[in-house]
């Protein structure tokens, strides 16, 4: 699982940086709320 994980890491790597990991939770604003996150991590900073 770990080999995964660095293969996508790094293929991930190989685009323009930034990239952002981008999620969404709820049904639509027509059934209710929407919550919406972005995340843009440096990776030269990854521990």
């Amino acid at each position: 699982m770990i080999n995964q994980k660095n293969n996508l890491f790094h293929f991930d790597c190989s685009f323009a940086q930034p990239i952002a990991g981008v999620d969404e939770v709820g049904r639509g604003p027509l059934a209710g709320p929407v919550v919406a996150a972005a995340v843009i991590i440096d990776i030269n900073n990854i521990p």
